[in-house]
C-alpha cells in the first residue's frame, strides 16, 4: 500500500492521505492529519511533516524509548525486572491496538507533539509514540508533530522535515 497527499475542503484538516491500495494490515482508504491535542500551554508550536524512515533511524538511538515494529525487539535491558519488561510490552501493545482501532473509525490522526526541550541531549516525544508506530506497520512515511519553534532549527539540522 501506498500513500499519496491530497488536498481536503476541511479547516481542521492540516494534511490528507489517500492510499493507492488495500492493505491487509488495515482496511483505511484515506487519513487526515490534525492539530495534536496534547500540546503544552503557553509554548508556541509549528505543525510539520516528518520523515518518518529518518525519524526511526534519530529515535532508535533512545532504545529505552523508541518503539520497535516487532516489540520482542524492545531491550529487556530497559526494565528491571522480568516483570516489568512483560508489563512494558502489554502496554506498547495495548497502545498500538488501540490506534488500529481508532484510525480506521475515525480517519483521523492528531500530530505528535514533541517536548518544549531537549531530554538528555535529544529531541523526544511528548506524546505519540504509538501512534507513529502504527503509522510504519500500515506503510506511512510521514506522520504530522507539533514542534516547539525554539527547537525547529534542530529538527531541519537533522533533515527530519518533509517537504510538502
Amino acid at each position: 500500500m501506498t500513500w499519496h497527499i491530497a488536498t481536503s475542503n476541511k479547516p481542521e484538516v492540516l494534511w490528507q492521505f489517500i492510499s493507492t491500495g488495500r492493505s491487509t494490515l488495515a482496511k483505511i482508504e484515506s487519513v487526515e492529519f490534525i492539530e495534536s491535542s496534547d500540546q503544552t500551554a503557553n509554548i508556541r508550536y509549528q505543525t510539520v511533516l516528518i520523515n518518518l524512515p529518518k525519524w526511526d533511524e534519530y529515535w532508535k538511538q533512545d532504545a529505552c524509548n523508541f518503539v520497535p515494529d516487532n516489540l520482542q525487539h524492545f531491550p529487556q535491558h530497559c526494565c528491571k525486572t522480568e516483570v516489568a519488561y512483560q508489563a512494558e510490552l502489554a502496554m506498547h501493545r495495548q497502545k498500538i491496538e488501540r490506534w488500529e482501532k481508532e484510525i480506521p473509525q475515525t480517519g483521523r490522526v492528531p500530530a505528535v507533539c514533541f517536548e518544549n526541550t531537549l531530554v538528555e541531549g535529544r529531541l523526544k516525544i511528548k506524546q505519540g509514540r504509538h501512534r507513529i508506530a502504527y503509522l510504519r506497520q500500515i506503510g506511512f512515511s510521514v506522520f504530522a508533530a507539533a514542534i516547539p519553534i525554539n527547537l525547529l532549527s534542530l529538527f531541519k539540522e537533522n533533515h527530519l522535515i518533509t517537504e510538502m
